[in-house]
């Protein structure tokens, strides 16, 4: 909230400073309220939206078992009793009078229950089921959630190499894509040398 807060931004980010900070207050009066009314129901809210991710993203058997905490020994047929309690767990939170839940969380997690159990106990279409078998580019696996939970297959720590370079003088760092990383060496370093001073004209 301080990094947003009204008084720390330029006049012409007021505005929108005092939306972020109002929203982040109202964020924080919600979580003091879950923790109030149950601490063990506030961390199971948690980790189903957590676990779960958006909605309308295909949810994989794995991210589905990560939602319900299923293990991955864990059979298709537990998923509807294991629904049922954290569906218990959520109501915990407060409810209103027709029996909804409370708050838009509260019934995005339950949502993802749902989501859960049809994955587990029908299976995905052929055509969705085909799609989260498609290869996916290095920059997309980075933020993909079914790689990272419930087991982390891909990490986005950084991984830092020095290189000391052997003499003075200029030099040129050449960032290459996975199409251009097919060049040879010596074409990238012929087309940087016919453009001195031009590295976009060099890339083309």
């Amino acid at each position: 909230a301080l990094r947003v807060h009204p008084d720390k931004v330029p006049e012409a980010l007021q505005a929108r400073a005092k939306a972020a900070f109002e929203k982040a207050e109202a964020a924080a009066a919600a979580i003091e309220a879950f923790c109030e009314a149950d601490a063990e129901a506030t961390s199971v809210l948690h980790r189903i939206l957590h676990a779960g991710g958006g909605l309308g993203h295909l949810m994989s058997p794995g991210r589905a078992r990560a939602v319900l905490g299923l293990p991955e020994s864990g059979r298709s047929e537990e998923s509807t009793h294991c629904a049922a309690e954290l569906r218990e767990a959520l109501r915990r939170l407060g409810i209103h009078s027709d029996g909804s839940f409370g708050h838009p969380d509260q019934e995005r997690a339950a949502r993802l229950l749902d989501e859960a159990v049809d994955t587990l106990t029908n299976g995905l279409p052929a055509k969705e089921e085909a799609a989260l078998q498609d290869s996916v580019k290095t920059t997309r696996a980075l933020g993909l959630r079914d790689l990272k939970v419930p087991r982390p297959m891909v990490l986005s720590t950084p991984h830092v190499e020095v290189v000391l370079l052997e003499a003075e003088g200029h030099h040129h760092l050449a960032l290459l894509s996975d199409g251009a990383a097919a060049l040879e060496d010596e074409e990238v370093v012929s087309r940087v040398a016919s453009f001195p001073g031009q590295p976009k004209a060099a890339s083309l």
